[in-house]
């Protein structure tokens, strides 16, 4: 967050020491209440819960918000086509900004509005170098990868027939096998489309790993974008990519300012429009980044913390 807005704002309340963290912020000491025109959301840990279910506080608040001619902006770091039907279906998401920017769509009719690609030898450059380091570090074992071509994901074959036999959870095995197509040689796969990845995914449990290997990415590989939304994935787009650059095109489109802006998120894929937006709001389960540079802490995804949000803000 820019100092000058760190500088505007300050928290006026939180709950005690131990405590799940609730906090506000004043906006040039009040809050506007009438300048929201548009709520960017994250799904997954943000606006879905821990199933991976819209809540009913959270759908009837964002329905009110439509009904006072706000946008509602789906912002997430899946591909089109692996958003919640229940998401989907609802008439007042204006717009989704998919795999972490490299795609925004009008919604319902899902007319492509952008769409930003890796370049073709930096996805040459990515394998080579994930590879080596994977190998190296697991004595040979295999790097899983997941691709987004088009809006749709793809994995290997025996990877979405079971993550958890690749360390996955039971919530990611169901995840990966209702979401991802599988293909029988993902490193064939890649070399085929290399040149119309929206974005790719790197599948690595280990944390201290994938944190070597996101700065030896980011040193080595030009013209990318590279952000987590979970702890086992790192993911990665081209350079024009990230949430608040697509909120930002709309921005544009719609005749907009960032300071008519909320927005919600958990993690760190969100943090680049948890900062841009006058408004950034963190959930109470949020990486501590997020809780660092929000402008308010609200309840978690499992409490409709997006609903409350917006009520508490006086949004609704």
């Amino acid at each position: 967050m820019a100092a000058g807005k760190k500088e505007q704002q300050r928290l006026i309340r939180h709950r005690a020491a131990g405590q799940k963290l609730v906090s506000q912020k004043l906006v040039g000491q009040k809050l506007i209440k009438s300048k929201i025109r548009l709520i960017a959301l994250d799904l997954d840990g943000t606006t879905l819960d821990r199933e991976g279910n819209l809540t009913r506080e959270n759908r009837l608040a964002l329905e009110e918000a439509a009904g006072k001619g706000i946008y509602v902006v789906v912002a997430s770091g899946r591909a089109l086509s692996t958003l919640p039907k229940e998401v989907m279906e609802l008439a007042c998401v204006s717009y989704a900004i998919t795999s972490n920017g490299a795609a925004i769509c009008s919604m319902p009719d899902q007319v492509l509005l952008r769409r930003y690609l890796i370049p073709g030898e930096a996805v040459d450059r990515v394998v080579a170098l994930a590879d080596a380091y994977f190998a190296e570090y697991t004595g040979g074992q295999r790097l899983n990868y997941e691709v987004f071509v088009d809006g749709t994901a793809y994995a290997q074959a025996d990877y979405v027939a079971d993550a958890m036999k690749f360390g996955g959870t039971e919530n990611e095995k169901k995840y990966v096998l209702e979401s991802r197509r599988p293909v029988e040689d993902i490193h064939a796969f890649i070399r085929q489309h290399r040149r119309e990845l929206d974005s790719m995914d790197l599948i690595i449990h280990d944390p201290e790993k994938k944190e070597l290997m996101w700065e030896l990415l980011k040193q080595q590989v030009p013209g990318i974008y590279i952000t987590s939304s979970v702890p086992r994935l790192l993911e990665i787009s081209g350079k024009e990519c990230g949430k608040w650059s697509g909120i930002r095109h709309l921005l544009e489109i719609l005749g907009l300012s960032p300071e008519e802006v909320i927005t919600f998120g958990d993690a760190r894929n969100d943090l680049d429009m948890i900062q841009g937006a006058g408004i950034g709001v963190a959930m109470s389960n949020a990486h501590p980044a997020l809780k660092e540079n929000a402008d308010y802490i609200t309840d978690s995804n499992d409490e409709s913390g997006v609903a409350r949000a917006l009520r508490e803000l006086g949004i609704i």
